[in-house]
């Protein structure tokens, strides 16, 4: 679709094969068929147009990676080794930052925040890797964490944490 076929030292923006990626991970689609890309500490958008400008849409390619920014716009946006990428039905786009053990929430008007992960017993979720995301037709955001932990969905309303072994839970109605 866009970039070089070989991987690259630096990342560029650019149109189709002109632009160049460093080492694409994981991918999402949108609504409006624009691709999002995983690449190192950025995330890339390739446009859905004949010329598929590939642009950075968050994050600051050629830089340190850094930890979440709560509350910064998304060009302001830093992240740790994302790997995981995924659309809600409403457009938002959620970040598994792995190096950062955190989620993070791309809302349509370009704030960026963390999610408050909670155990359940109300406690914060002690730091996890997560990776890998996806969100059910019903908005429903399925979350693989690790190692193991015990999640209470109902603490967070949106998500269904999924344990290690990878079983989602079997609430009604999932789609």
């Amino acid at each position: 679709v866009a970039g070089d076929e070989k991987q690259s030292a630096i990342i560029r923006d650019g149109f189709g094969t002109a632009a160049t990626f460093q080492s694409p991970q994981m991918i999402a689609v949108a609504n409006d068929g624009a691709v999002y890309v995983t690449d190192v500490c950025t995330i890339r958008k390739v446009a859905p147009t004949p010329t598929r400008r590939v642009s950075t849409f968050a994050g600051l390619a050629g830089q340190e990676c850094f930890g979440p920014q709560e509350g910064a716009s998304v060009g302001f946006a830093r992240f740790d080794n994302p790997t995981g990428l995924a659309f809600d039905n409403l457009g938002n786009l959620y970040v598994a930052d792995t190096g950062s053990k955190v989620i993070q929430r791309i809302a349509l008007d370009g704030r960026v925040s963390v999610l408050d992960l909670r155990e359940a017993n109300g406690q914060p979720v002690s730091p996890a890797y997560f990776s890998g995301l996806a969100v059910t037709r019903a908005g429903r955001l399925l979350v693989p964490a690790f190692p193991s932990q015990t999640f209470n969905a109902n603490c967070f309303s949106s998500a269904i944490l999924v344990q290690s072994d990878c079983t989602p839970p079997t609430p009604p109605n999932l789609t």
